[in-house]
């Protein structure tokens, strides 16, 4: 039988090692500070720091995780099954990316709903029994009339700029 206690130890550096590699390769994908690499290891690093920090938002990292490498996991061997399967396996590839973002999305979701219970009285038509004063002012600005009219305005307007600019 094999010893795996020594994961627990390491598991606040490799949760650290997680953040820091993840935003840092969005930042590099996306290019959104520029060329810079200095700079975006460095806000890589301080937002690492940050999670590392914080032992719920750790202990909630350190439980997506394995969510994360076991969608990975899957995502691979259906990545090698299309591959022997389709002639054309990059028509595929796009859906088949977007249905494990979204699935990964649910993830992160349902577990941020589970490891901050919070969150769950910030939804609609529940309680405010467990929300302080801020978080209960800003439960009732969030689902006022005026923002949910922007909300909707401003998904109607995305929607058009994306079917008007599509080739």
């Amino acid at each position: 039988m094999i010893d795996t206690s020594i994961l627990t130890y390491l598991m606040p550096l490799l949760a650290f090692l997680f953040i820091v590699i993840l935003v840092y390769s969005l930042l590099l994908k996306t290019a959104l500070l520029g060329a810079s690499k200095y700079i975006m290891i460095t806000l890589a690093l301080i937002i690492g720091l940050v999670f590392i920090s914080f032992s719920k938002l750790r202990d909630y990292l350190m439980n997506v995780i394995p969510y994360f490498i076991i969608l990975l996991v899957v995502c691979f061997f259906l990545l090698i099954m299309l591959i022997f399967i389709t002639k054309d396996w990059e028509k595929v590839m796009k859906p088949l990316t977007w249905v494990f973002v979204v699935i990964f999305a649910l993830i992160i979701i349902v577990l941020a709903f589970k490891f901050f219970p919070t969150l769950y009285h910030l939804l609609p038509k529940t309680s405010n029994y467990t929300l302080n004063s801020p978080l209960t002012s800003f439960k009732l600005w969030l689902y006022s009339k005026r923002i949910i009219n922007t909300i909707i305005f401003t998904l109607a307007t995305a929607i058009v700029a994306v079917v008007i600019t599509r080739k």
